[in-house]
């Protein structure tokens, strides 16, 4: 029901009898004319089937061997942008703005649906206002008016979760309201420093990780992305892995030895911190939770897609690009003329590249000390032979087979122009998305 990547309700699987329906409406529609729809299964997801626009309403049919769940529905793959229901032998009719679909969503059919949406939303705005009173409290000299409304909306906090509970009885989605409960003080806290003491103590109070239903979900996930990554934060980047590695210990410790939720955790943990290129973290939690699982837990093309995703990180070496020049095999790990070399991938075919890169080029020739290594993906060397007329002072290097090449391949690149800054031992130092970018790294 919600849009954040993190944040997914699956249930345990139960076979559907019959066969039913979803109804999607997008209001507006926009430019998306199709919807893929996938069963999600902790950190996994499987694809179910697609449906196609028609003015915007969009039907499926859940196979008569589907089971109970959340299912994900990708309107934007390409950006990774989804909405999620809840599957329990019903039929469902959504409408939703694509641009707000967590603030649009309206159900006219699923009693699930309804159930949890309604409760997200309430449970949402009443514990909104405690924590807003928590914290004026810090923040205000009037201390004694908050100090009597926050036992009154702790109160109506108890009788919203208390109301959904019963409402929910015989739902799937009742286990998902138990563990979504959150922990709040009986009375006001003094001072920010026990508030957060207070929240870490308390975070995990009200999920069971014993729970059947919330296993087969990434409920677990979801909590303890939140826990290390939202409630647990500093400024100065090691204190933060320090701190980080800290609030790791406890969520495994609060886990347990539910081996398939730890490796669900671990794994997604990793992710998260490849995709922020984090080597220090992903190289910590890989050698002390994740190589430490039962080896039924361990998957080394796992691993190998997170070293793919850190290889180009911040601090790595550059991999290796080699060209020839008069018949000589050269390579860009064994250049010495320069402190800093850029390497740019781009395309004769691409039209912002063709925008771009000329002025990349003009600006490049007042840097003293830089060298520009420019790799063009290409499907034949035609346009790349003269275009490179005009660039006479880089080292311009023919990546034939465009997104197949193997530097592409080596440098993860998915689009042209990309930037990587280097220093004189080829480390990366920056990746910059833009040449205003690059323009502003020289600059400082």
């Amino acid at each position: 029901m919600l849009k954040r990547l993190l944040f997914l309700l699956v249930l345990v699987p139960i076979t559907a009898l019959s066969q039913d329906s979803l109804f999607v409406k997008l209001n507006p529609q926009g430019a998306f004319d199709q919807i893929s729809m996938f069963r999600i299964n902790g950190a996994h997801q499987a694809y179910v089937t697609n449906a196609k626009s028609e003015d915007g309403n969009f039907k499926f049919e859940f196979p008569p061997d589907a089971t109970a769940g959340m299912y994900r529905l990708f309107f934007d793959l390409q950006n990774g942008l989804f909405f999620e229901v809840l599957y329990n032998n019903e039929t469902i009719a959504v409408e939703f703005d694509p641009s707000m679909p967590n603030d649009t969503a309206v159900f006219s059919s699923s009693e699930e649906n309804k159930v949890y949406q309604t409760y997200i939303q309430q449970i949402g705005a009443q514990q909104y206002k405690l924590d807003s009173l928590q914290y004026a409290y810090f923040n205000t000299p009037i201390k004694q008016y908050i100090k009597e409304e926050y036992p009154k909306e702790l109160q109506k906090l108890y009788e919203l979760q208390d109301g959904f509970e019963k409402r929910a009885v015989g739902l799937m989605t009742l286990d998902f309201i138990k563990g979504n409960e959150k922990y709040y003080s009986p009375e006001i806290i003094e001072s920010l420093e026990d508030y957060m003491l207070n929240m870490n103590e308390h975070f995990f109070d009200y999920v069971d990780f014993s729970n059947d239903n919330l296993t087969s979900s990434s409920f677990f996930i979801d909590k303890v992305i939140e826990y290390v990554f939202y409630i647990n934060s500093a400024e100065d980047q090691e204190t933060d892995d320090t701190l980080k590695k800290q609030v790791i210990a406890i969520a495994m410790d609060k886990i347990g030895d539910n081996n398939k939720v730890k490796n669900e955790v671990i794994s997604s943990l990793i992710y998260a911190f490849a995709q922020q290129q984090n080597i220090e973290l992903v190289s910590y939690i890989e050698e002390n939770y994740y190589k430490t699982q039962p080896q039924e837990f361990q998957d080394e093309r796992f691993l190998k897609q997170i070293h793919s995703m850190i290889k180009i990180a911040v601090g790595m070496t550059a991999p290796e690009i080699t060209w020839t020049e008069n018949e000589v095999e050269k390579k860009l790990s064994e250049l010495s003329e320069a402190e800093n070399y850029v390497v740019v991938f781009w395309s004769t075919t691409c039209s912002h590249c063709l925008d771009e890169i000329p002025l990349f080029y003009n600006y490049s020739e007042s840097l003293p000390n830089v060298k520009v290594i420019a790799v063009a993906l290409e499907e034949d060397a035609i346009g790349f032979k003269n275009q490179i007329k005009m660039m006479p002072n880089w080292i311009n290097v023919l990546g034939l087979d465009k997104w197949e090449n193997e530097f592409a391949s080596s440098y993860d690149i998915n689009a042209t122009p990309s930037y990587f800054v280097l220093d004189s031992d080829k480390k990366i130092l920056a990746k910059p998305d833009t040449f205003e970018e690059v323009i502003d790294y020289f600059s400082e």
